[in-house]
């Protein structure tokens, strides 16, 4: 028994021995990135007024959304305006974050201000989610 591999174009290593008994062992080469699973395929569109929205805001909004997709998969577009209101009497909820769902059926959105960004974000976020179980719920009724 000989414990060299043979490999084909295709990524599949099989090992020599194998080969000659007829056994089927086959182990595939490939590498699948978590990160893309969880990407979602809708466009996502961030607009900052009064302030820059950093990158690992954009990827944490990215990762949220993704997961509403389960819900509408005929979304086909998220706009997300993040917004800071200067006034420091209004610090409680100084941030504030719309976010709009676009698709084939109705435009659905939510807002949410907050003391940071991503308290507002999932505040949002949740609300976006009840409309979409809503409007889910309404359209299995509407086929029955």
């Amino acid at each position: 028994m000989t414990t060299q591999s043979s490999t084909s174009g295709t990524g599949i290593d099989v090992p020599e021995a194998d080969l000659e008994t007829g056994a089927s062992l086959f182990v595939i080469d490939e590498t699948v990135d978590a990160s893309s699973l969880l990407r979602p395929v809708a466009d996502i569109v961030v607009e900052g007024h009064n302030v820059v929205v950093p990158d690992h805001f954009r990827d944490y909004l990215a990762d949220k959304l993704a997961r509403l997709e389960r819900f509408d998969a005929s979304l086909l577009q998220f706009e997300v305006k993040v917004q800071h209101e200067r006034n420091r009497r209004q610090s409680k909820s100084s941030q504030h974050i719309e976010l709009t769902a676009k698709g084939k059926g109705p435009t659905i959105r939510a807002e949410a201000s907050a003391d940071t960004f991503h308290a507002a974000a999932d505040a949002a976020l949740s609300k976006l989610e009840s409309r979409l179980r809503q409007i889910g719920r309404a359209s299995c009724r509407e086929r029955v």
